[in-house]
């Protein structure tokens, strides 16, 4: 089996084509033609995990994956606004939004890789 890492980074690339985006089908494609899993497998995978990662944000909890990052639940405070044309103010309550903080080993090899295109 093989491992995903820098290493396949043109595998990578090659799977998205002239897309810049990597979306579910994409990481489904990755697990079936590198490391060897059913398509099927590979959509259950996918879906589970990012179903747990949901999982544990929606209680609020931080989730860390090594060498990539962190996702984390932050709180919009409260504000008051005052809108000219009405005349009148209102107000915007509390939100959560989820932050995603990209690990040093990530922000390395992106610069790393970006570099080399220049």
């Amino acid at each position: 089996m093989a491992n995903i890492g820098p290493d396949n980074f043109e595998l990578v690339k090659e799977l998205l084509g002239d897309k810049n985006t990597m979306n579910r089908g994409t990481l489904e494609e990755v697990l079936f033609e590198e490391l060897g899993f059913s398509r099927e497998m590979s959509r259950v995978f996918v879906t589970q995990f990012f179903q747990t990662v949901s999982d544990v944000l929606a209680t609020g909890e931080e989730v860390k994956l090594t060498t990539l990052g962190r996702f984390e639940i932050c709180g919009r405070a409260y504000k008051m606004f005052f809108d000219p044309e009405a005349k009148e103010w209102f107000d915007a309550p509390t939100r959560l939004d989820v932050y995603f903080h990209p690990s040093k080993k990530l922000t390395d090899f992106i610069d790393y890789n970006l570099r080399q295109k220049a």
